[in-house]
């Protein structure tokens, strides 16, 4: 996190913003996964992985039983795809994770739902969608979570926050 952190405010100083798009821009932090990814004038990426230990619950797309995971799991997944490894295609992730709240069905888990609702109002952000923001965060209010699912979500609102700060911050 600390090359991000030093890229970042580089950028940031230098364009007077983080640029997030165009050449040169960096992605966002994927804490998740431990990486980010920079992209020069040319349009060459660089991907920085922070190196962590692995565990016996780490999986990869090989390792994945596509058929035992819900219909919002293989979206979420497919979106985190193209916004992580397939070129940050944020656009293709948002299109994918809005065709998946469209198709919802009575089956679908809260908790799924509400992973998809904050990765696409993550893209919302990324893709300067500030309307959608709104909209999209709006349908995680309804939701039956548990406390633990709900504290995940304050969490994860925070962080969104901490993104369009970071996005929308001056030198």
């Amino acid at each position: 996190k600390a090359y991000y952190d030093t890229f970042a405010e580089s950028l940031r100083t230098h364009y007077g913003r983080v640029p997030t798009a165009g050449y040169p821009r960096i992605t966002r932090w994927r804490g998740s996964i431990g990486r980010f990814g920079l992209f020069d004038l040319s349009g060459n990426w660089l991907v920085f992985i922070e190196a962590t230990p692995q565990t016996d619950t780490d999986t990869s797309w090989e390792d994945t039983d596509w058929g035992a995971i819900s219909s919002l799991q293989t979206a979420l997944s497919l979106a985190e795809l193209h916004r992580d490894f397939k070129g940050n295609d944020d656009i293709v992730a948002a299109k994918i994770l809005d065709t998946a709240l469209k198709r919802l069905t009575p089956n679908d888990s809260p908790s799924d739902l509400a992973q998809v609702i904050l990765a696409r109002a993550e893209l919302a952000i990324a893709l300067g969608e500030a309307e959608l923001l709104g909209e999209v965060l709006a349908r995680i209010e309804n939701l039956s979570l548990t406390p633990a699912e709900h504290a995940e979500v304050i969490q994860a609102r925070q962080e969104l926050t901490t993104l369009q700060e970071w996005i929308h911050r001056s030198p």
